[in-house]
């Protein structure tokens, strides 16, 4: 009886560690691909804040610009 409880157990520790391993790798499987959504849409905000920043930057020096071009007392 001994030996038929002690492969029970055994039995359910194996069943437990192989739902669990299972469990885990979906769960790795999707946390990476919620990673490299995340990545995507960062890069896509950071391309996005970098052409703001250099069509600012443009302005700016573009402003510079007209303003040395322009002579002394007009406006």
């Amino acid at each position: 009886m001994k030996h038929y409880i002690i492969l029970l157990y055994v039995f359910l520790l194996t069943i437990t560690t192989v739902a669990c391993r299972e469990k885990t790798e979906v769960n790795t499987e999707k946390i990476s691909t919620e990673i490299k959504t995340a990545a995507k849409k960062t890069k896509e905000i950071i391309k996005k804040e970098v052409k703001e920043t250099n069509q600012a930057i443009q302005l700016g020096e573009d402003k510079i610009e007209r303003a040395v071009q322009k002579k002394p007392g007009t406006n």
